[in-house]
């Protein structure tokens, strides 16, 4: 009969009731560390040696949390067992451990560094050149081509702007300083370009500002949109009375007829001092045996005067004819119109050549009115609807139809009215 003694006997009644703790435990899930098994006391030698003892070559253990591991544990060596006494092996379930839940949390990424302010501007602007209202930058443009100019400063340091102002500030009062760009040009205020395609001739006077903030320069611009070659021509017919002065004096009509047949009456505003009406249509009409003056210029695509003169100065001759034999046509003194009267009331076609070119158009001719007996009720020497004295102011259509002034006056005409 073996004998066991007493201490024998606590310390395997202790084993009993530890292993029988872990079974229990991972039989209902509950997770236990190897340093949760079991903590040493000084009653509890052998469930020290549980909680103390290495794993076994033949233990395993996986990194899913849920998995289980085995490990195998002896009682230590140096247990006080009587001489003899059977050790019994016991096989205990651990689950693996979990990640310590003391862990200090990690540290914040820094913050990026402020960037350092802007530097102030410390270099004035400056363009290329120094320009003025007598001296200014002169940009050459034919119209139809297309304007890329650049007008930037050659020195300043910071963001600089540009901005368009007037030659003139007295000038305000008819516009914005943009008004005064080249028709159909517009102007980038960050990158100080003009750009656009131009069609219509004469000469824009603006200025170009330039500033960085703490200082700024001034460029004094002129564009010139020159004409292209002659693409046609454009006719001006104007009233006259039966003996070829200038009606009398008295108010008259004007119609411009383009290259292309199109036509544009003129009527003289009842308001004295102002503007004629303007109207797109229409067609020269004029009283059986009144007369008309006709002359032409040479344009080019875009309706601008294209006149080509010779090494003397001479502008290429006119001629107008017309498809009624009846018509009397005589050259008008110190003029290059030709006055034509028109004997018989009917619908005429008249047509106006200058060098290879030309252009026609037809006039209505309305039945001569029997004459009236009485008294006028105006005075020779006054403007019949408006009452001004002739000498304040010579009809504006014998200046017109000079060297194609005519035309350039319709065109601006025509810009106001688009503005």
């Amino acid at each position: 009969m073996t004998t066991h003694s007493t201490s024998g006997v606590r310390r395997y009644a202790a084993v009993g009731t530890v292993a029988a703790m872990l079974v229990g435990s991972a039989a209902i899930g509950i997770t236990a560390t190897t340093a949760q098994a079991a903590e040493p006391t000084a009653t509890q030698d052998a469930a020290e040696v549980l909680a103390t003892a290495t794993p076994t070559a033949g233990a395993t253990a996986t990194a899913t949390p849920t998995a289980s591991a085995s490990a195998t544990a002896t009682p230590d060596a140096t247990s006080d067992s009587t001489p003899g006494a059977a050790t019994d092996d016991a096989e205990v379930g651990v689950d693996a451990a979990p990640a310590p839940t003391g862990a200090a949390a990690p540290a914040p990424a820094p913050a990026p560094a402020a960037e350092p302010p802007a530097a102030a501007p410390n270099e004035d602007v400056a363009f290329a050149a120094e320009t003025s209202n007598t001296a200014p930058r002169l940009v050459q443009v034919t119209a139809g081509a297309a304007l890329d100019e650049s007008v930037r400063v050659v020195r300043g340091s910071g963001t600089v702007t540009y901005t368009i102002g007037y030659v003139d500030p007295s000038k305000a009062e008819y516009g914005a300083p943009e008004d005064y760009l080249p028709a159909g040009a517009a102007f980038d205020g960050t990158t100080g370009t003009l750009t656009g395609t131009v069609t219509t001739t004469g000469v824009w006077e603006f200025t170009v500002i330039a500033s960085n903030g703490t200082s700024s320069a001034t460029e004094f611009v002129q564009v010139e949109v020159l004409a292209g070659a002659p693409a046609g021509i454009t006719a001006w017919v104007s009233e006259r009375a039966v003996n070829g002065s200038q009606a009398d004096g008295r108010p008259f009509t004007q119609w411009l007829i383009e290259r292309d047949g199109r036509v544009t009456t003129i009527t003289p505003s009842a308001v004295p001092d102002t503007d004629p009406v303007i109207t797109y249509g229409g067609r020269p009409t004029v009283s059986q045996g009144a007369s008309l003056a006709v002359s032409g210029n040479q344009v080019d695509a875009y309706g601008n005067p294209a006149t080509q003169y010779d090494a003397a100065g001479n502008a290429p001759e006119q001629s107008v004819t017309s498809d009624n034999p009846t018509d009397v046509l005589r050259p008008e003194p110190d003029s290059a119109a030709t006055a034509v009267t028109f004997p018989n009331a009917s619908t005429h076609v008249l047509t106006v050549t200058i060098a290879d070119q030309s252009v026609s158009f037809p006039v209505t001719v309305v039945p001569r009115v029997a004459a009236t007996t009485g008294t006028p009720t105006t005075t020779r020497g006054e403007l019949a609807f408006t009452g001004s004295d002739t000498t304040d102011a010579l009809p504006w259509g014998i200046a017109m139809l000079a060297a194609g002034a005519g035309l350039i006056g319709l065109r601006t005409f025509r810009r106001r009215t688009q503005r």
